[in-house]
């Protein structure tokens, strides 16, 4: 058997785990009640991108163990590292947005409260 259907294969079944776990995790965050929308995306992006890297650590390591030659390496790492990419910048844009709104909530409750307050005076 070829090393690069090895790799393919090995490739392949981590993408099978993270769309066939992706559902499972997804029901799992849908039952509780105080989790948003955006948390929700966070940990499904969070999960897609441990997972990328995990692909990548095992290439490379099938690749020191000569079940992956330089070339196979390369091409699925440069597919695997694209896709860590579109990832981490969903997720730095979610994070972001998570900030900003977080800043913003926390300036309307000091808003909030100065209002509440009784003038000293």
């Amino acid at each position: 058997m070829s090393v690069f259907v090895v790799a393919g294969t090995r490739a392949l079944l981590v993408w099978v785990i993270v769309f066939v776990g992706h559902p499972l995790v997804q029901a799992r965050t849908a039952r509780t009640p105080t989790e948003s929308t955006t948390e929700r995306r966070r940990k499904e992006l969070r999960f897609q991108r441990d997972t990328t890297y995990a692909a990548i650590r095992e290439m490379e390591t099938d690749n020191r163990l000569g079940m992956l030659s330089p070339q196979d390496l390369l091409a699925l790492r440069e597919q695997y590292t694209l896709r860590a990419a579109t990832v981490l910048k969903e997720l730095d844009v979610l994070e972001a947005d998570i900030a900003r709104r977080t800043d913003a909530e926390i300036e309307d409750d000091v808003a909030r409260y100065r209002r509440s307050r009784p003038s000293a005076g």
